[in-house]
């Protein structure tokens, strides 16, 4: 899940990937530009837990060492053909396998 020391780099982070990338878009109003994952990670990066923890690490990343933030898995480069490497029902299919793999374990 993405989490950010500081504001400046959060401002690192939306300056590299997500101002560079077509999700990144205005809103509604018209007043602001935002993402949702970016959103999500504002409002609940520190009371995560459970299954929502586990999408939050599904969107952004942390390197193995847990020291920096990866790119996006929703990232899509402004002037890139193709679409983002996740997808809502990626997300759900890998919440559904770890259901299952706990299940399993269980049963043993």
């Amino acid at each position: 899940m993405g989490h950010f020391s500081n504001g400046s780099e959060g401002d690192g982070y939306l300056s590299r990937y997500c101002f560079n990338c077509k999700e990144w878009r205005d809103r509604k109003d018209g007043k602001d530009m935002g993402c949702p994952i970016w959103d999500v990670h504002f409002l609940y990066t520190y009371n995560a837990e459970g299954d929502a923890r586990e999408i939050l690490d599904l969107l952004i990343p942390r390197s193995e060492d847990g020291l920096h933030n990866l790119e996006c898995s929703m990232f899509n480069a402004i002037g890139a053909k193709g679409q983002s490497k996740l997808t809502p029902e990626a997300i759900r299919d890998n919440v559904v396998k770890r259901d299952y793999d706990i299940l399993k374990a269980l049963k043993g």
